[in-house]
């Protein structure tokens, strides 16, 4: 089975080999003032993991930096933040790696061009691979065509998301629906888990849900802030963007609803479990 990644901008990962070891590096940007990327910055950092044999990537390196403009107590603390996003957007992705990362402060201009191309290019992360294993050949892969990952040739089969012998007030949790840190951005390794989940909503017609999101890391009752509206009502503004994913593909908005759980049902397992989103059968209407 082969895994279609489309990503619309263009990365090159370019390779570096030392006398020992083999170095791939690839940057994201950030946009003026902002700790979290863009969703399309982060399908570049996505593809960038996916391209790399884990197995031969004890570490991962996370240089961040700003532009400028600011103080430079401001510029170090921001470039902070921006690696540590980076560093929780790759243990969500690839839990196995360890991730060192780092806040480098401000790059000046150099006057030597357009100082907002220069900026632009300062507000940048960089993260470097170093292989403990030499590659058999330099790497260089453009990615503004379909990437196509090879899955394993057998594939243990799942039980479906929703059986046929669900009953009302159920709880089902949904594997791999992950969110920017902060924000009510789906991760794009989510939406293989929201077309499951669509597909069997189609198919399924008796079932109505309830969507409920839930948070991690903060006092019991509280709702998180949402960096990109500044309200706190993250584990809303969650439920509501898988409501938003069904509805846009073809679920009836009848059969749904959504609900923030805040941090009120903790599993005492870990963070990433905490940041859950589950579905509630609400109705079960037989034709």
């Amino acid at each position: 089975m082969r895994l279609l990644l489309l990503v619309s901008l263009l990365i090159t990962l370019f390779a570096v080999i030392p006398s020992s070891a083999q170095t791939l590096t690839a940057s994201v940007f950030f946009e003026s003032n902002h700790s979290s990327l863009s969703p399309e910055q982060q399908a570049k950092l996505l593809t960038f993991l996916k391209s790399l044999d884990t197995a031969k990537v004890p570490q991962l390196r996370v240089s961040a930096y700003c532009d400028d403009r600011g103080s430079d107590a401001f510029n170090s603390a921001l470039s902070l933040k921006r690696a540590g996003f980076i560093k929780q957007a790759i243990g969500t992705a690839f839990p196995d790696i360890t991730v060192e990362a780092e806040g480098k402060g401000e790059i000046g201009l150099t006057n030597t061009g357009n100082p907002d191309t220069e900026r632009s290019h300062n507000r940048r992360a960089e993260i470097r691979a170093v292989y403990t294993a030499k590659l058999q050949t330099p790497i260089q892969i453009p990615l503004e065509k379909p990437l196509v990952m090879e899955e394993p040739a057998t594939v243990e089969k799942k039980a479906p998301i929703i059986s046929n012998e669900q009953k009302v007030g159920d709880k089902i949790t949904l594997e791999n629906i992950l969110f920017a840190g902060g924000r009510h951005i789906l991760l794009p390794e989510s939406y293989e888990s929201l077309e499951n989940l669509k597909n069997v909503l189609l198919e399924k017609q008796k079932y109505h849900i309830m969507i409920l999101g839930h948070i991690c890391c903060i006092r019991t009752g509280e709702d998180g802030m949402d960096f990109d509206t500044g309200i706190k009502n993250l584990s809303v503004a969650r439920a509501k963007a898988v409501y938003n994913y069904l509805v846009q593909n073809g679920v009836s908005p009848d059969r749904l609803s959504y609900k923030g759980m805040r941090a009120n049902y903790p599993t005492g397992k870990s963070d990433r479990e905490d940041r859950r989103v589950e579905i509630e059968i609400t109705k079960i209407v037989e034709k």
